[in-house]
């Protein structure tokens, strides 16, 4: 579903027909909000996954000599941080960016998740960098170099 959600939110605009953009927003603004909570959970949850598997990366015997070049070691720690779901966490922090970029109501109420944790905007700005590094120039890069700037 992360995946759908993020797809939805790479796609629907203000041009979008029948309101999709406003009724995509309404579900993450309506039930007490818990779909907003629920992507602060899976944005802290799948945060901590990859600064794991970093962490591991560079403490493990695996970091080959052969690594030396810049390139080949953010590749090889890139590699490491997918498999620990990585794609995960970057879409996620996409979807949060969005839902709180186009909503005020969404925004407060991911902020005051965020600081209930002792975090802020910068874990969800985190993901999206990295993510932003892992993209070719293309719709996705625009699209987070536009949540970049919104949030």
């Amino acid at each position: 579903t992360v995946r759908i959600f993020y797809a939805l939110a790479l796609q629907l605009d203000d041009s979008s027909p029948e309101d999709a953009k406003a009724r995509f927003l309404a579900k993450f603004a309506g039930e007490d909000m818990k779909y907003c909570d629920r992507l602060v959970e899976l944005l802290f949850e799948y945060d901590e996954r990859v600064r794991k598997a970093e962490f591991n990366f560079y403490r493990s015997s695996d970091v080959d000599e052969s690594l030396v070049a810049e390139d080949d070691l953010a590749l090889a720690v890139m590699e490491a941080k997918l498999k620990a779901g990585g794609d995960v966490y970057y879409r996620v922090g996409a979807i949060t960016a969005y839902v709180a970029a186009n909503s005020k109501k969404c925004h407060e109420r991911i902020l005051s998740q965020l600081h209930l944790q002792q975090s802020g905007i910068s874990l969800i700005k985190g993901a999206l960098i990295d993510f932003r590094s892992s993209l070719k120039n293309g719709r996705q890069k625009q699209f987070i170099d536009a949540l970049l700037d919104l949030i």
